[in-house]
C-alpha cells in the first residue's frame, strides 16, 4: 500500500519534538514524515508543487499561496481555544495547538485513516500483565484505555482478577448484578442483552468489577475468556484490554495467545527488575512486535535497576510512565493525562 505524505510545519522547535514523537508512533508504518521550523527551508520546500495528504502547520505560517499545492486535508494550529471552520474551506481544519495533544493527534488520525485504503475494522486485544503486586498494572490498563479515547478509539477493559478492585479508580462504585454472576456460571454463556446491559462505562466501556472473590462466586476465568472472545466477534471496539495483573496461571496463557499485543508493567526497584527477569525466563518474549515493556512510577531522582548493567536485572523498557500520585489520586482524568501514559496508548494505535 501507498503510504500517505504528511508534512508538519511549526516554528516552536520543543512543540514540533512532540508533534513529531506523537506522528511517529501513529503512523510509522503508513506515512512519511516531513517536519519544517525554519522559514527559510518552508519557502524552499514549497517552491515547487507538492502533493500532501495531511498538511499540519502553524497559523503564523499558513498562507493562501498553499492552496496552489495538492493538499487533501490541512491542519492550522491556533491560539484560538475556540477556532472555528470557514464553511467554503472543508478541506481546512482549525485545531487549538494547546489541547491535550493525544486529543489533537486523534482528530488528526482519524482523517488519516479515512484517506487511506478502508480495511475491515478489527478488534484488537491487549493484554497486561506484571511480574510482582504493586507495579500498577490496573492504573496503566485503565489509563491507556482512557487515553484511547483522546485518540478517538473506542475500549473495553475487562478484569478477571481473583479480588477486583479497579472501581476504585471509577467515579461509579457499582458492582457486577447477581443475575450476571450467575450467568458467567454457566459453561455456554453468550453475549445476550442481559450481560450487555450490564456493561458500564465512563469515557471508556467496562465490564463491572465482582463484589467479592471470582472463586466465591464460582466464576471461572475460561468464563471471562469466553466474555473477551464474544466481544472481539462482535467488532465493536478498536481495542479490548485485559488487566491480569500477576495472576498468571494456566488459565492466563490463554488470554496472552488471544492478545496482539501484551504489555507488561514493572517498576524500577531491583526487586520488581530481580521478578521481571524470571518471567522473562518463564515465557516466550522472542516477539518484539507483540511484547512491551513499561516501567510505571517512575522517578528520576532513584536507581533504576531496570538501567544498570551493575544489578544484574537491566532490560529494554519501551515507555516510562513517571511517578505522580497527584494523578493517580485523580482517577481516571488524571491517568490519562500523564505523558508517559499517552505516550504508551500510541505505541498500541
Amino acid at each position: 500500500m501507498e503510504k500517505s505524505v504528511i508534512v508538519a510545519v511549526e516554528p516552536d522547535k520543543d512543540y514540533l519534538n512532540r508533534l513529531e514523537m506523537g506522528l511517529v508512533k501513529m503512523f510509522w508504518k503508513t506515512a512519511d514524515l516531513e517536519l519544517i521550523s525554519e522559514p527559510e527551508f518552508f519557502d524552499e520546500y514549497f517552491a515547487l508543487p507538492k502533493k500532501i495528504d495531511l498538511l499540519i502547520i502553524d497559523e503564523s505560517m499558513y498562507t493562501d499561496r498553499l492552496r496552489m499545492h495538492d493538499i487533501e486535508k490541512t491542519f492550522i494550529l491556533t491560539e484560538d481555544p475556540e477556532p472555528e471552520d470557514g464553511p467554503e474551506q472543508q478541506e481546512v481544519v482549525r485545531l487549538y495547538k494547546f489541547c491535550n495533544l493525544g486529543a489533537l493527534l486523534g482528530r488528526i488520525a482519524s482523517v488519516e485513516r479515512t484517506n487511506s485504503v478502508t480495511e475491515e475494522r478489527k478488534t484488537r486485544v491487549v493484554t497486561v500483565i506484571s511480574p510482582s503486586g504493586g507495579a500498577g498494572s490496573t492504573t496503566v490498563a485503565m489509563g491507556i484505555c482512557a487515553s484511547m479515547r483522546e485518540n478517538l478509539k473506542s475500549a473495553f477493559y475487562i478484569n478477571p482478577q481473583m479480588y477486583q478492585d479497579f472501581h476504585y479508580y471509577l467515579q461509579s462504585r457499582e458492582t457486577l448484578q447477581t443475575e450476571v454472576c450467575m450467568k458467567m456460571q454457566e459453561p455456554g454463556m453468550e453475549l445476550d442483552q442481559k450481560v450487555r446491559a450490564s456493561f458500564l462505562k465512563e469515557g471508556f466501556t467496562y465490564f463491572p468489577p465482582l463484589g467479592s472473590s471470582r472463586e466465591s462466586l464460582g466464576i471461572t476465568e475460561t468464563a471471562y475468556l469466553r466474555l473477551t472472545e464474544h466481544i472481539v466477534r462482535s467488532k465493536e471496539y478498536d481495542f479490548v484490554v485485559i488487566d491480569l495483573g500477576n495472576e498468571l496461571s494456566g488459565d492466563s496463557v490463554k488470554f496472552l495467545d488471544m492478545a496482539d499485543r501484551v504489555l507488561t508493567v514493572t517498576r524500577q526497584d531491583a526487586y520488581a527488575a530481580f521478578r521481571l527477569r524470571i518471567l522473562k525466563k518463564s515465557m516466550n518474549f522472542s516477539d518484539a512486535n507483540k511484547y512491551i515493556f513499561i516501567c510505571n512510577h517512575f522517578d528520576r531522582e532513584k536507581e533504576n535497576a531496570l538501567a544498570d548493567p551493575g544489578s544484574g536485572y537491566s532490560a529494554v523498557i519501551h515507555e516510562y510512565i513517571e511517578a505522580d500520585e497527584k494523578a493517580v489520586a485523580g482517577g481516571l482524568e488524571g491517568l490519562k493525562n500523564l505523558d508517559g501514559m499517552q505516550r504508551a496508548a500510541y505505541m498500541l494505535i
